[in-house]
């Protein structure tokens, strides 16, 4: 879990947001390093709220909270789609259906470690590899080869 300071009105268990990076004025901020520990262009959802409040100069009054990565949805390899199952990906690259933005979606640039959370229903795939739409969890961003 990552913490973040979210506006006291949305920081509520559950709640999803993307973050976009910070601004210019994040940077002379002493709460600078929490806002910053997050990754522009991910979701990330609140899994925990603390009570105490601060003064951001931008949001106002905002609590400290605890999120994750969002879920998102995957087309992954049929024989290694299992529940629970714990494995790398790297987009495939594909822009040839209508499938093409689980294949190679906006959040995960690069290589993710990602656990699978639920298979959804297979994708038919013009390249005829055997893929299934999986709703996964990205556990760890990893560096490029």
């Amino acid at each position: 879990m990552l913490p973040y300071l979210l506006p006291k009105g949305l920081a509520k268990k559950g709640y999803s947001f993307k973050f976009l990076g910070i601004t210019e004025e994040c940077e002379s901020c002493d709460m600078v390093k929490i806002c910053s520990s997050l990754t522009p262009g991910v979701s990330y959802e609140v899994l925990e709220v603390r009570e105490v409040e601060h003064n951001c100069p931008i949001q106002g009054r905002v609590k400290v909270v605890f999120v994750r990565e969002a879920p998102i949805y995957l087309s992954i390899e049929k024989r290694v789609a299992l529940e629970g199952a714990i494995m790398e990906f790297e987009s495939i690259g594909c822009s040839e259906c209508k499938n093409s933005e689980f294949c190679s979606p906006e959040e995960v640039k690069g290589r993710v470690k990602i656990r699978v959370e639920e298979v959804i229903r297979p994708i038919k795939c013009p390249k005829s590899i055997e893929l299934v739409l999986a709703k996964v969890t990205v556990l760890e961003r990893l560096p490029e080869r």
